[in-house]
């Protein structure tokens, strides 16, 4: 008798579980997807063309101090992009009250395109400086940064 009287709370509790707050649409994906896209069509060029070492970090100054393979670098950026995504995705899922979504539900959906977005960014500036394109580093990611947190900040 106790477990006929468990299973609709069972069932309000999986469907509240595994409903998502932040609905997602065509019209929230486009950008995100689009630029996961764009980095994927990108890795297969980069993955043929990089040289074996590749700048990979840089200081302050916008002097490199860090090297790395540039096949791995072809890979691992739109990988950590996918995952980014598919973490974006997933969060709402794993909050248990669900509450205020629809408070910030815009917001949501630009934060995760503009970390996509500066992740696209510090991609291809990495890879265009491995095909030897010298692009000002210590002046675009800073920037970029910076702008990030001016948008998240409004």
């Amino acid at each position: 008798m106790a477990g006929k009287a468990l299973r609709p709370l069972n069932s309000y509790l999986m469907i509240k579980f595994m409903t998502n707050p932040i609905k997602p649409t065509i019209k929230t994906e486009l950008i995100p997807l689009f630029l996961i896209i764009l980095m994927a069509v990108a890795a297969v060029y980069f993955y043929n063309n990089l040289p074996a070492r590749v700048a990979t970090h840089w200081n302050f100054s916008g002097v490199v101090d860090g090297y790395g393979s540039g096949k791995t670098q072809a890979i691992a950026m739109p990988l950590l992009a996918i995952g980014m995504y598919l973490l974006f995705l997933l969060l709402p899922y794993l909050d248990p009250k669900k509450e205020r979504y629809e408070q910030f539900n815009k917001v949501y959906h630009i934060f995760k395109s503009m970390i996509l977005a500066l992740l696209a960014v510090i991609y291809f500036v990495i890879g265009l400086n491995g095909l030897g394109y010298n692009l000002p580093v210590g002046v675009i990611i800073p920037g970029l940064v910076g702008l990030l947190f001016i948008i998240i900040g409004n």
